[in-house]
């Protein structure tokens, strides 16, 4: 089997529930399941599920569909983290998974995989990979589905579509998009939709008027540019809309390729990393906000607030806010840089109380929450402070 025959396997998988492909895939993960079933009682728990998962995504990333662990986890500790979330989303926080539970998470992904186009995993994207849906049918189903819930997967790969969208545009690198930006987010935003007729193309005689008023559509309190989460719920309402009813390609179709570049959140550390060179790499982030070491820097700290983001709303607070700062202290805590919240705070009362306290430091509209522009205005604030400490010292 090649990568064009799996392909076609899985899509044959949601297409026919009846067939051949679907039985297959089934006794496959019946299969995986039993394995990982520690003590045979017929369920896994959250300790087996790591393993269920490994044994599962090897096929996909055999043929080059899935990543591997490196490229979308921090640490193994995050990658626990995360699947152990993921196991509670499918259970619905039962403390054991079952098969028919499992099996429908998985042709559930399989079919968001397929709505938003089977492409080969580009290194360096993450999770910020373009919607590149194959076929108009495809598109729309996944529009459907990524607007029916937003506990959906094809809502969180919509989020993370629009996401992608927003940091393209956002050419200074400062979680903010302005007025100029805006016809640049516009354009790679309706890059999908004109593939397919379903959108007309930009026509400069009319930008002023229209895409004008749709940034002071989101920039209600008017201060000249928007933030992710102002961006995503206004897109949301934008897309839903247009979902509700029939979805017509009515202009001429267009599949411009947009030239964005892809060199996005690649790890700027790994185990071979000295704590000196982690020094250099933040004094050249700080020294120069157009260098390449601050763009890494801006798609890390993107990946942190995402993590945190298990809502996909683009705002962050509470006990999400406290999975943010652990994961964004995870490397200086690794290169002896900041102490461990353990050696830190005498009791998690104290810990969360000097987080909330932190949240509202970041909080500058006293919300509750904050955007990612208000952790990266922090962060590379905190940043610049420790750099010439560094310096001084």
């Amino acid at each position: 089997m090649n990568a064009e025959s799996f392909t076609s396997s899985i899509k044959e998988v949601i297409a026919q529930p009846c067939g051949r492909a679907h039985r297959e895939l089934y006794l496959q993960l019946a299969k995986f399941f039993s394995e990982a079933d520690s003590d045979c009682d017929g369920t896994i728990t959250v300790d087996d599920f790591d393993g269920l998962v490994e044994a599962t995504v090897h096929m996909p990333r055999r043929f080059g569909l899935a990543p591997a662990n490196e490229d979308l986890y921090i640490s193994q500790e995050q990658r626990i983290a995360s699947r152990t979330s993921l196991f509670h989303r499918i259970t619905g926080g039962s403390k054991t998974m079952t098969l028919p539970q499992f099996v429908q998470w998985v042709m559930a992904h399989i079919k968001c995989k397929i709505a938003k186009g089977v492409a080969p995993w580009r290194k360096g994207e993450g999770k910020l990979s373009l919607i590149q849906p194959k076929t108009p049918e495809e598109f729309i189903s996944f529009l459907q589905s990524a607007t029916s819930s937003k506990q959906t997967p094809e809502y969180e790969e919509l989020y993370f579509h629009l996401l992608r969208c927003f940091t393209d545009a956002d050419a200074q690198k400062q979680g903010l998009i302005s007025v100029a930006e805006f016809d640049q987010l516009i354009d790679i935003a309706a890059a999908a939709p004109r593939k397919y007729g379903f959108a007309p193309s930009a026509c400069k005689a009319t930008w002023n008027t229209s895409r004008e008023l749709f940034f002071e559509q989101i920039d209600i309190e008017g201060t000249g540019t928007i933030s992710f989460d102002k961006f995503l719920a206004w897109a949301y309402r934008h897309i839903k809309q247009k979902a509700s009813g029939p979805i017509l390609e009515r202009y001429e179709k267009n599949d411009r390729d947009l030239g964005i570049a892809i060199s996005l959140n690649l790890p700027f550390y790994d185990d071979s990393t000295s704590s000196s060179e982690f020094a250099r790499f933040c004094t050249a982030a700080m020294k120069n906000k157009q260098s390449e070491e601050y763009k890494q820097l801006y798609y890390h700290l993107l990946f942190c607030f995402t993590y945190a983001d298990v809502d996909h709303s683009g705002l962050v607070s509470g006990e999400a806010f406290d999975v943010l700062i652990d994961i964004a202290a995870s490397a200086p805590r690794k290169f002896g840089f900041a102490p461990h919240a353990s050696s830190t705070f005498e009791s998690e009362t104290a810990r969360m109380q000097s987080r909330r306290g932190l949240l509202a430091e970041m909080d500058t509209a006293n919300n509750g929450y904050i955007s990612f522009e208000d952790f990266l205005a922090w962060s590379v604030a905190h940043i610049e402070v420790k750099v010439a400490g560094l310096s001084a010292g």
